[in-house]
């Protein structure tokens, strides 16, 4: 069975990569969780707010649910979802955070 070309050019598209590079990325999936190449697509796209339900029928909607599932379980996150951080444009900046632990001094020599 072949990969939705619908989902595969959205997915191109979203992540600006060529076909062999998302070919490198389905593999790592399915390293992750044995899964057919078509599944691994799926679940990356998914992972990428692509609309799989829309181009998949239910039953295949269904299976990819539960593979999202189970790789959420491995990772302790649940269902994976694309952290916002993720975005195109977005940019994660440090921020500097001061603890004290009661009993020890502020600053310590060095």
């Amino acid at each position: 069975m072949a990969t939705n070309p619908e989902i595969r050019r959205a997915l191109l598209e979203k992540l600006g990569v060529t076909q062999q590079r998302l070919s490198q990325l389905a593999k790592d999936r399915k390293i992750e969780l044995p899964m057919s190449t078509e599944h691994a697509v799926y679940t990356i796209a998914h992972e990428h707010s692509i609309d799989i339900a829309k181009h998949l029928s239910n039953d295949e909607t269904a299976e990819i649910r539960k593979l999202l599932a189970q790789l959420g379980a491995r990772n302790g996150t649940g269902v994976r979802a694309r952290p916002a951080s993720d975005a195109k444009g977005s940019e994660v900046k440090a921020k500097h955070v001061v603890v004290s632990i009661k009993g020890l001094p502020d600053k310590l020599s060095g």
